[in-house]
Parts: structure tokens; C-alpha cells; sequence
């Protein structure tokens, strides 16, 4: 679900992109992940706001994006200790999107999660394969 509405911030106005949805508490939609670009800036240089993420997703997602040479800065900061999400920067050279290394940093990243997660079921079911030939 794409909404976008325009928030004032002084004399500084900000464009705020929310993307897929999650349910809250009482069955309400929350965004996951928001994009937050101020006016006149170009499409290279955004913040994105990802909402019940913490330094796990944070640091290997910054990771997986500042291997991209498009990119010319990526950080991320915890707004405050008791809140759970993510203020994350991307900065990109020769007027390539932010959101396409932020797109291409998330699936290298998944990838390398389902790669860890097949290595780990298949040791698993090879030691216990293994604990079957021993206790016969």
C-alpha cells in the first residue's frame, strides 16, 4: 500500500512515503518502512524510517548496501533506546534512486539469510542422521 502525504516542518517541507503495512494493536494498519525526502532534493539522497527494527537489521543492512559502488554514504541511527526503529540514510552517486540499493542491500540480504538458514538444517539433519547410525 503507497500513501503519501505532505507533512510542514517550519519552512522546510517533507514528502513521507509509507510502504507495506503491518497490524498494530486493535487490528490497525502501521507502516514498516517510511521514506522521508525533503522538497527539492533529488531521489539520490533519502532517509528511510524502518518502524520495530533494531542494530540487527541495521548494521548487516548498511552492510549489504555500502557494497554497492552507487553509494556514496549509508548509516543508520536508533532514535532512542525504548523506541524500535531505524533512521536510515542512503546517499547514491550519478542520479541512481536511493530506494535501488536500499531494494538490492534487502534481497543480497535475504539471500544470505536463506543461505545460512539451508546450511544450518542441512548440518542438522546431517549430525543427527549421523546420532541415528551411532545408537544403531
Amino acid at each position: 500500500m503507497y500513501v503519501t502525504f505532505t507533512r510542514r516542518n517550519r519552512e522546510r517541507c517533507s514528502r513521507v512515503f509509507f510502504f507495506s503495512s503491518m497490524a498494530g494493536i486493535d487490528g490497525e494498519k502501521k507502516s514498516v518502512l517510511e521514506m522521508v525526502q525533503a522538497d527539492g532534493t533529488d531521489e539520490g539522497c533519502v532517509t528511510f524510517v524502518l518502524h520495530e527494527e533494531d542494530h540487527t537489521l541495521g548494521n548487516s543492512l548498511r552492510y549489504m548496501v555500502m557494497k554497492s559502488l552507487d553509494v556514496d554514504f549509508c548509516g543508520y541511527s536508533i532514535t532512542h533506546p525504548s523506541e524500535s526503529k531505524i533512521n536510515f540514510r542512503i546517499q547514491t552517486r550519478g542520479g541512481v534512486p536511493a530506494v535501488e540499493p536500499l531494494r538490492r542491500g534487502l534481497n543480497e540480504l535475504s539471500d544470505v539469510c536463506q543461505h545460512v538458514l539451508n546450511t544450518f538444517q542441512r548440518s542438522v539433519s546431517e549430525f543427527r542422521s549421523q546420532q541415528d547410525d551411532v545408537m544403531d
